[in-house]
């Protein structure tokens, strides 16, 4: 079972994961479930923070600097969408000591 996400918890987009721009929103594509998403709102933003290994704390640092959303708000929702990425296999968990 995974450890359940917190602030620090660092993530990265996984390898196997496709994505396009649609504008407003972003297709994403799971390559070995052949499986497609949809992500609006604030969604492609946090997208977009994960191309390198960023922490949960980061991403919501910069969430606040552009929106009026108190922290412990922006945490729970960051969190939320982040596990259901990672329970689809689109984003992974950078490990505290890699070797």
């Amino acid at each position: 079972m995974k450890q359940p996400l917190s602030r620090s918890s660092v993530l990265v987009l996984s390898s196997d994961v496709a994505s396009a721009d649609l504008g407003e929103s972003l297709a994403l594509l799971g390559l070995s479930t052949k499986t497609y998403y949809t992500v609006e709102g604030v969604g492609p933003r946090i997208f977009a923070r994960l191309s390198e290994p960023t922490s949960v704390a980061s991403i919501c640092d910069s969430l606040l600097a552009s929106f009026a959303v108190d922290r412990e708000r922006c945490e729970r929702d960051v969190l939320d969408f982040l596990e259901r990425l990672r329970a689809e296999g689109l984003v992974v968990t950078v490990p505290d000591n890699p070797a």
